[in-house]
């Protein structure tokens, strides 16, 4: 396996800073089989569910108050599905080990998303059924499709980042980055 090396140096307040050496793999695969792939399919259920619901709801008010229901309704679904992606299921799943942590990790995640979801899936809903009203079908489908590749890059990023800095170092967790393809 192929590692990549780098020096950080962190600056002290005070006296001068300190330089830190860091080795980690250039690509692991094992944590995008084991970790990512998963993680993104199992958050692209529930955001799913998610914006079916609230998204329905949102985009059908909106579409009822501007007498446009047809205009409004899906894509406040599909802006529901990015807004719960990316506000509420990027920082439960970029969390190293409380995926799978068992009862307090469950706990975690319980108050990541009471606080996260409804700002992700109303605010999502709602940016949907503006660009719904304000983008033609050509457009809509465009931007779509791009958010949509963003925003699956972007999470597979954060969660490949984040658990790659988590496992480098010592830490209290080795079996979940033994699972993640580290030596512990």
């Amino acid at each position: 396996m192929l590692y990549s090396c780098f020096l950080v140096t962190i600056p002290l307040f005070v006296a001068g800073s300190i330089e830190i050496g860091i080795c980690m793999p250039w690509f692991n695969l094992n944590i995008v089989g084991k970790l990512i792939l998963p993680g993104l399919l199992g958050s692209s259920a529930w955001s799913a569910v998610i914006a079916v619901v609230v998204g329905g709801v949102i985009g059908s008010i909106i579409g009822l108050i501007k007498r446009k229901l047809r205009y409004t309704v899906l894509p406040a679904i599909a802006g529901c599905f990015l807004g719960t992606m990316l506000i509420c299921m990027m920082p439960i799943l970029s969390t190293p080990g409380i995926v799978g942590g068992g009862a307090y990790g469950g706990i975690v995640i319980l108050m990541i998303a009471v606080y996260t979801l409804p700002v992700g899936a109303i605010g999502g809903a709602i940016a949907g059924s503006v660009v719904g009203l304000s983008l033609s079908q050509a457009r809509q489908r465009k931007l779509g499709l791009r958010l949509f590749v963003l925003t699956y890059g972007i999470m597979a990023l954060v969660i490949y980042t984040s658990v790659t800095f988590h496992c480098i170092r010592p830490n209290q967790t080795p079996m979940y980055c033994a699972e993640a393809g580290f030596q512990p």
